[in-house]
């Protein structure tokens, strides 16, 4: 697989690795997001992946899981902390991270405002000293002006952010928002 280029599975899913750091900042995590669009229906395909690909995060959007499916289910257990957001309409999304030495994970607190939003916020504390990285993963179905509001809730204070997700922003022009900025590479 090379970093950056999307891998399909045999369901049709197809997911792309992102770099983020971990321990000594120049080993990069293997991350991946897929909307999967019911996770249930792909259980084997997803136990492969993992197996396969043995990911550090994975990302996942529209899982279609309710509060009644354990996460034992489709994540091992002994391998990976599961933060979700199951939605009683369906979609949810989910973060899958790996347990290791080389880091800690604990969840964010989202304001019950929020509630509405699919979206889980976990920190992601590394040996390096330097701030930790809030990952957001996010699913949105629609333009939706609260979005905007968690994310930049979540935003506030942090050092280091990542977002990940499915926002379906038919409207947004990522030039018209880059055009001013400059960024280094």
């Amino acid at each position: 697989m090379v970093q950056g280029q999307p891998t399909c599975l045999s369901s049709g899913t197809c997911v792309s690795t992102v770099p983020l750091h971990r321990c000594n900042l120049t080993t990069c995590l293997q991350c991946y997001l897929t909307n999967v669009r019911s996770l249930l229906s792909k259980l084997t395909d997803f136990e492969v992946f993992i197996d396969t690909h043995k990911p550090d995060i994975l990302v996942l959007t529209e899982t279609w899981l309710d509060d009644h499916l354990p996460n034992s289910l489709f994540a091992p257990s002994q391998m990976y902390n599961v933060f979700r957001n199951d939605q009683l309409r369906g979609s949810g999304v989910c973060v899958l991270i790996k347990k290791t030495n080389c880091f800690s994970v604990r969840s964010v607190e989202i304001p019950d405002c929020y509630n509405d939003i699919e979206i889980v916020a976990v920190y992601i504390h590394d040996s390096s000293g330097v701030e930790p990285l809030r990952l957001v993963a996010v699913y949105s179905s629609a333009q939706n002006s609260l979005l905007f509001s968690a994310l930049n809730h979540l935003a506030d204070g942090s050092a280091r952010l990542c977002v990940l997700g499915d926002l379906n922003l038919p409207n947004f022009d990522l030039e018209l928002v880059c055009s001013s900025r400059k960024f280094s590479g």
